[in-house]
């Protein structure tokens, strides 16, 4: 998935679009959360499996029906969950 698509809005932080399907596209470095963190957070808020993720240069791209925030990040970063 690339980062930017003609089909995506920009929001204001750098990271993060609003599709115009309703799904959100969000990048995050994976300095910030280990790819064992980011399974359990993201099967944990959309059990569904209503998520995709690709990985290129050390960041994730990850399709979503909405933003994963900042502080569900750091909870699942340091909450010792894998």
């Amino acid at each position: 998935m690339p980062s930017q698509r003609s089909d995506h809005s920009r929001s204001s932080s750098s990271s993060f679009w609003i599709c115009h399907d309703g799904g959100h596209s969000q990048e995050i470095e994976s300095r910030r959360i280990s790819v064992h963190h980011l399974n359990s957070l993201l099967t944990t808020i959309f059990p569904s499996g209503s998520y995709e993720v690709d990985i290129d240069q050390n960041v994730y791209k990850i399709r979503a029906p909405r933003q994963i925030s900042d502080m569900e990040i750091r909870r699942s970063s340091f909450s010792g969950r894998c």
